[in-house]
This record gives C-alpha cells, structure tokens and sequence, in this order.
C-alpha cells in the first residue's frame, strides 16, 4: 500500500495543506462560515466575501498561532479536503501537523482530537521548527546550531536549537498583527490621524528625512488630511512597539552557557515567517538584540519548502522521532 503524506500548516491568517503525492492543495485564509445550525455556508476567500450578519458567522478556529476552536477547525478542514482531496485508491494517509512547540496540554489535545476526527491512519505531530530546520539544511535530521526568531501574525517564538533539539525558546502571543494594530491606535490616538499599514511600513523606510508627510484620515471627521510626523517619534514608537519581541530574543540567549554562545553568535539569528520579508522590521531586531540577522529568499515560505523536502526525502519516516506525543497516532 502507498502512502500519502498530508502537511498542515494551521497559521492564524492563513492556511496551507500539502500533499507528499499532489503538492500543495490548499493556501488561503483559514476563516469560515456556518449559519445558526453550525452548518458550512463557505471557507477560505469565499468566506471573507459573504455579507456577514445575524444568521450567518465568520470565525477564525486559529488564533494567536494556536487552536481556539476544534470542532470548528475540523469542520474548516473537512470542508476543504472535501472540495480540494482525493485519496486515491490503495493509498495510507499519513497526517502531519506543523504545531507550536511550545503547544499546552490542552492545545495539544486540541490537535488531536481534529486529526483524529478527520480519520487519517496515522498522525503526527511535529514542531514547526523542524520544517524550517529542513528546508534550511534540505534534510532530515542532521541538522547544526540554530538561533531562530519565528515571527508569525498571531505568534512570535524565539529558538535556541542543536541538530533539531530544542535547548530553549519562549513565546509571544499576539505576534506580528498585534505589534502593527498597536502602533497604528498610537499614531491615530497621539496624531490624530488615521493610516493604513502600507503607509505606516513605508514611513519606517525613511530616516533620512526630519519630518515625514503621511497621508490618512482625520480620527473625528474622517477626512482626508495631511499630517508632518517626526521621524524620532516613529523612531521611539518602533522601538516601544517591538520591545517586547527583542526583550524575548535576548532573555532566549542569555540562558546559553558561555562555551555554546560562541557558536550561535557565529551562525547569527534567523529570522522565519512573513513578517519578515519587511525590512524595516528584519533591521530593526538587528539594531536593538546586536545578532546578526539572516532570512532564506522567501522566509514566508519556510515552512512549506521544508514539506517539500520532506515529502521527496526517501528515509522520510525518520520525522517520526520529533513527535511531539512521543509516538506515532494510529488511528485506524
């Protein structure tokens, strides 16, 4: 019998399946739709265009990088590998879940109950830093030093790693969306004006100036405006908004004994995740830790190349000893 290898990738925005047999089935935003009678009206992008109202919901089962609601997230993944799967015939499905490492008890069940209610042969689960681990060194298992910062849209972890262990890390709930929608009520509160991100990443780009014009809306009377904007206060108000981040990464290393700390300052920090694609943010984490900092070409795409790898590496069962369970599920 063959087997089919199933990757999921449950990110608090958006959603990605991947199959070892049919490549990437399914990426789009893991929202769905269910009316009174918890019935699925539509999902992904056809969920977000509905006119939401009373009788109909739109719900988010990840939030913060982490299971809210299970029995939502197995309607949403029902209702996807329905349209977007096909088993073939004589074929073992063999579920994989990217999980958080620093995953609770209760998180974890959570995992599992949906794997199992999905009704998969077997499921794994597995840290997610494995897969960035994977695509990084295009193998299974022999991996070197890394000090990884994942940044993600509901969750940001931090990684002191060695050959695919885990020596120590942290977690900041809330992630990169959070910092961004923070920042955006401080300018709104402080100046009275209304932005949009796209203006508030591209004023990070410009410290060359004193004073940036940006263009919004006024917060009273919802007019267009022009307001001038110290760089220093933006300056002060990138550094006040990702403190808490750049705190997290060194309270990370600073638990290193001093023979291991020569050897991840070597390798430097990788950082991993969408959010890292902006600049703006990869030079700012660079300036307040002093690591530095290195992404891969397509660093929101980490994750998925590390399925890739995985799903064409032919001693692939050797992922079953990073379970995070311990052992590998069999369901049926």
């Amino acid at each position: 019998m063959k087997n089919d290898y199933l990757f999921f990738d449950l990110g608090t925005q958006n959603i990605r399946i991947f199959s070892s047999n049919n490549g990437l089935i399914f990426h789009g935003p893991g929202a769905i739709a269910l009316n009174d009678e918890f019935e699925v009206i539509a999902y992904g992008n056809n969920a977000m265009d509905l006119q939401i109202g009373e009788e109909i919901r739109l719900i988010y089962p990840i939030e913060k990088g982490t299971v809210a609601n299970h029995h939502v997230l197995h309607l949403l993944l029902q209702a996807i590998l329905a349209e977007h799967y096909k088993k073939r015939f004589g074929t073992k499905v063999k579920a994989i879940f990217s999980i958080p490492p620093f995953a609770t008890n209760v998180e974890q069940r959570a995992y599992f109950f949906v794997g199992e209610a999905l009704e998969f042969s077997q499921l794994l689960f597995i840290p997610e830093f494995i897969f960035l681990l994977t695509s990084i060194y295009e193998s299974i298992g022999n991996y070197g030093f890394e000090f990884v910062a994942q940044t993600g849209a509901g969750r940001m972890d931090t990684y002191l790693l060695n050959n695919g262990k885990l020596l120590y890390g942290d977690s900041l709930k809330g992630g990169f969306e959070f910092i961004v929608s923070k920042l955006l009520k401080k300018i709104r509160f402080e100046k009275g004006i209304q932005i949009g991100r796209k203006s508030l990443f591209e004023a990070f780009f410009e410290t060359n100036q004193k004073d940036i014009l940006m263009r919004g809306r006024n917060k009273v009377t919802g007019e267009a405006v022009d307001e001038a904007i110290e760089v220093a206060y933006l300056e002060e108000l990138l550094k006040e908004g990702l403190a808490d981040y750049v705190q997290l990464i060194k309270a990370v290393f600073e638990q290193l004994s001093p023979d291991l700390s020569a050897e991840f300052l070597e390798k430097g920090l990788r950082l991993s995740g969408g959010p890292s694609n902006e600049k703006w943010l990869r030079d700012e984490i660079e300036k307040r830790t002093g690591f530095s900092v290195k992404i891969s070409d397509t660093p929101g795409e980490d994750i998925l190349k590390g399925f890739k790898v995985i799903s064409n590496h032919p001693e692939r069962e050797q992922l079953e000893r990073y379970n995070l369970l311990g052992t590998v599920i069999e369901v049926r």
